[in-house]
């Protein structure tokens, strides 16, 4: 057994309920910006000829651009939602079937079916993460969950900029 490995287990669980919480709070917040702002947008473009009056119609098309742009970021962003909420309930899942299990567990072969079951260019990440698993780091799922987590409050963050940009050029140009 590796030097501490009940405590790097303890970090482990803590950073993946962690990540969990956060990434969940960040993707429903995520939906909703994108949902508000989409409705917004979709307010604006329904009523055109009327906006017109008020809005160079090319200035509106550059703020749906930078929306555009947010949408994309969104997508990223549920899309590492995704991979963090997979990785906690496999890791769960893991733990469970290795709790409950009464037969030793050769994880070598486990990581080896997962890895194979992963397309380029994830299996790299996959093979990196499952080998250090594999070599004692039982705390490397929780430290890739938070990681994640994070890169996915920046991608909410970016959404948010584009988001706020976008209807500050509607704004900035209006003609009243």
């Amino acid at each position: 057994m590796t030097p501490h490995f009940w405590e790097k287990l303890l970090a482990s669980k803590m950073l993946s309920s962690a990540a969990g919480h956060a990434s969940a709070e960040l993707a429903s917040f995520s939906g909703w910006l994108i949902t508000g702002f989409a409705a917004a947008f979709g307010l604006l473009l329904v009523n055109i000829d009327a906006v017109s009056k008020f809005l160079d119609p090319g200035k509106l098309g550059r703020a749906i651009v930078l929306f555009l742009v947010a949408v994309v970021v969104h997508v990223i962003q549920r899309w590492l939602a995704a991979i963090t909420a997979g990785s906690i309930a496999a890791g769960k899942e893991a733990a469970s079937a290795a709790i409950e299990g009464s037969h030793e567990l050769d994880f070598v072969v486990v990581f080896a079916e997962m890895e194979r079951a992963t397309y380029r260019p994830m299996r790299w990440f996959v093979r990196k993460s499952y080998a250090k698993v594999a070599n004692g780091d039982v705390a490397a799922a929780g430290r890739m969950q938070a990681k994640l987590a994070q890169w996915q409050g920046f991608a909410v963050l970016a959404q948010l900029v584009l988001s706020v940009s976008a209807i500050a050029v509607v704004v900035v140009n209006l003609n009243v």
